[in-house]
């Protein structure tokens, strides 16, 4: 007969949870029947790693405050779940829902250890993020770059100074978009870190080359011809590497190394 009030919003922000009764109702057996329209703001763990093609998991989480007298929590079915709200932009990807439960040993120094098992419901909801604009702002930008850089190879060996111009411009263009592209700030490597990473090693050849070749002139045009397939297989390599870390990461609802 308490309602709502036998639940625990495990990740909400208390400062602002709302609560709003739509219908209550007494069933047979002394059941009731509750309908409420929950407002909060409800806190979940990002995965940043694949910025800008990231997936998240955001979940809403709760349990009973006692479980010894309300019993347990029956789980809501996936296909129940409501699917119908504003993602501003994101695209989702699909739901989740079911109990995870946690196993926790205690040993106190002056009581016998024993075990205690918690558990939440969660209903979680699989978020792709729109990437398009960042495709559009940084990935067009360092292929021109690359080309440009790329073109500088196919130069005389008696411009070498406009070839070290346009390395050298194309490198330091990298990294002023760098750091001018808005990204998350995690304590790992980024997919972004990744391919401005990955796009130095790029340019980073190209200049060893000049460098090298620059005290053999006579080896300049064959030199560079090997170094433009290099070029080519660490692309295909960066390409599919790229690739693969994006694919690998499908985000989980994780209890405490448990997950669902």
């Amino acid at each position: 007969e308490e309602g709502i009030e036998i639940l625990r919003f495990n990740n909400a922000t208390h400062e602002n949870f709302e609560s709003k009764l739509i219908k209550k109702e007494m069933l047979d057996d002394d059941y009731y029947y509750f309908r409420y329209y929950i407002s909060s703001t409800f806190t979940f763990n990002p995965y940043p790693e694949n910025y800008p093609f990231d997936k998240q998991m955001v979940f809403i989480s709760f349990s009973l405050v006692d479980n010894d007298k309300y019993g347990l929590v029956q789980t809501i079915k996936s296909q129940d779940v409501d699917r119908h709200f504003i993602t501003d932009g994101w695209k989702v990807l699909g739901f989740r829902s079911g109990i995870i439960r946690k196993k926790d040993h205690y040993n106190p120094v002056f009581k016998k250890k024993y075990i205690r098992v918690s558990e939440e419901n969660r209903i979680g909801t699989i978020l792709s993020r729109p990437n398009s604009f960042t495709v559009a702002k940084i990935l067009i930008p360092l292929v021109f770059l690359a080309f440009l850089a790329l073109f500088g190879t196919y130069l005389p060996f008696d411009e070498l100074e406009t070839i070290i111009a346009l390395t050298t411009a194309s490198f330091l263009s990298a990294i002023a978009l760098y750091f001018s592209t808005e990204r998350p700030n995690p304590l790992s490597l980024t997919t972004i870190d990744l391919i401005f990473l990955l796009f130095y090693f790029f340019v980073g050849i190209i200049l060893v080359a000049i460098f090298v070749l620059g005290f053999f002139p006579e080896y300049y045009v064959i030199g560079l011809s090997y170094t433009r397939w290099v070029l080519l297989f660490f692309t295909i390599f960066s390409c599919l590497y790229i690739y693969k870390r994006v694919k690998s990461f499908f985000p989980t609802m994780k209890f405490d190394g448990a997950e669902s």
